[in-house]
């Protein structure tokens, strides 16, 4: 339910499309109740569904007021305040969700999530698509700092139907921010106070707006010729749990089987304070979840890259070649996990490989200090923890100070030198020069001409 009328029974509204959706606009001055209207119907709808059915992502420009209560939502599947450093990250995410989307579609003739969703109840196997909803609140601040978003939204009004990605757009006037997709595609219209009769004409078609004076009250205009005047739920009340009807504190005891009476305190407060209805709605939807092992909505972008990363954290099963005794012999490829790969529209994080048989030689740029010397030395480290000596050795020569030269104590590698050190130098290049002449040797008399084939041949 969406809100209750000033003259009676609940108004229950549908964002479904084959009701009163799927995209909207809404409209009301500051402090008109945008904000809590918006949050009263994230909280029905998250009530009513499961993050399995219904997932939100929530923007707003607003200090977070509308954002704060849903941080912990299992519906939740991202969110953007202004706060954010990268939009754009979470910009290409968005393209690569509709995009995904499309695939699935695609891939089982499905003509829309309706039909998709069908074919799913028969066939459990076929990957999840809930319904995703955008809630944007202050999106004229939002436009005006991210000019390049309009463009992605303008591709969900257009196209987000049929793939069950559905917008809400909350402004304080909607002139010269809705664009003419999106107000060509919006099927419904809620309109709170507004600070002139143009305003309201303009998203209504009258001025009924422009003389509402109670907070939270709404006009409701939809394509299928639905219109109310509505009285929106606030769920910012505190919870207070213990009180009846009337507002008495009703006596709630633990009896024991010798009739004793123990009085029980409802844990209705918390530091600081009353917990809101909306908060206790929050945390009982949160343990509903997690006592039915309900999964939380799948993040629609993984959060930013981090500045320090573990070489551990990226290698197979975190351990070193010494834990694994099946890798320590037999053909291995000289792979090195070299760092972690952000790919915002492909929605997912994996870690570079860098597979010397595949990809062949590597070379290496960067201005001093640039983090040159660390690269390396991780590539090193990689190759060290992840095959034995007998599959990778290391001939290592240094041109500018003592940062590779501090590995030459791992057994994998066979000598070292810098350019302090002429002689060793000279040995070490008369060293590989022989060992490439001995090895086309090699690969000659089995008639190969790789490393790798040459091994594959049993050499």
């Amino acid at each position: 339910t969406c809100a209750l009328p000033i003259y009676g029974k609940s108004f229950y509204f549908d964002i479904h499309e084959k009701k009163h959706g799927p995209h909207g606009l809404v409209a009301g001055m500051s402090g008109s109740g945008k904000s809590e209207l918006a949050q009263s119907w994230i909280a029905s709808m998250a009530l009513q569904f499961s993050p399995r059915d219904v997932n939100f992502i929530l923007v707003d420009f607003k200090g977070t007021s509308l954002l704060q209560p849903f941080l912990t939502l299992p519906h939740l599947a991202g969110y953007i305040s202004n706060l954010d450093t990268d939009i754009d990250r979470k910009l290409l995410a968005l393209d690569g969700e509709m995009e995904h989307r499309q695939r699935l579609l695609d891939q089982y003739g499905a003509r829309d999530i309706l039909e998709y969703q069908r074919r799913r109840r028969r066939d459990p196997s076929m990957e999840e698509m809930p319904f995703l909803i955008l809630v944007f609140d202050e999106f004229a601040e939002f436009k005006l700092q991210f000019p390049d978003f309009t463009r992605a939204l303008d591709h969900v009004f257009r196209g987000g139907r049929s793939l069950g990605v559905y917008s809400v757009l909350m402004t304080q006037k909607p002139s010269g921010v809705v664009t003419e997709q999106m107000n060509a595609n919006a099927a419904f219209r809620w309109c709170l106070q507004v600070q002139s009769d143009a305003d309201s004409r303009e998203l209504l078609g009258n001025t009924d707006a422009a003389y509402i004076r109670n907070p939270g009250r709404v006009y409701v205009k939809c394509e299928d010729g639905t219109y109310e005047c509505l009285q929106a739920y606030y769920a910012g009340a505190p919870y207070l749990p213990e009180r009846g009807a009337a507002g008495e504190a009703v006596p709630v005891s633990l009896v024991s089987l010798t009739g004793e009476r123990r009085p029980l305190v409802p844990p209705a407060r918390r530091a600081g304070g009353l917990r809101s209805q909306l908060e206790a709605v929050v945390e009982r939807i949160v343990r509903h979840c997690e006592r039915r092992e309900i999964p939380p909505a799948k993040p629609i972008w993984q959060e930013k890259l981090p500045k320090e990363q573990e070489l551990f954290s990226l290698l197979p099963g975190g351990k070193s070649w010494e834990a694994w005794p099946l890798r320590t012999k037999g053909l291995t490829p000289p792979a090195a996990f070299l760092g972690l790969v952000d790919d915002p529209a492909g929605q997912r994080q994996f870690p570079l490989v860098h597979n010397f048989w595949r990809d062949g030689h590597l070379a290496l740029y960067g201005m001093t200090v640039s983090g040159k010397t660390t690269f390396l030395k991780s590539l090193l480290v990689s190759l060290a923890c992840t095959h034995t000596p007998g599959q990778v050795q290391f001939y290592l020569a240094e041109f500018g100070g003592f940062g590779l030269r501090s590995m030459e104590a791992f057994p994998h590698v066979g000598a070292a030198a810098g350019n302090d050190e002429p002689e060793t130098l000279g040995g070490l290049a008369k060293l590989l020069g022989e060992e490439l002449d001995q090895r086309k040797k090699r690969f000659r008399k089995l008639g190969t001409g790789s490393l790798q084939a040459y091994l594959e041949a049993g050499g």
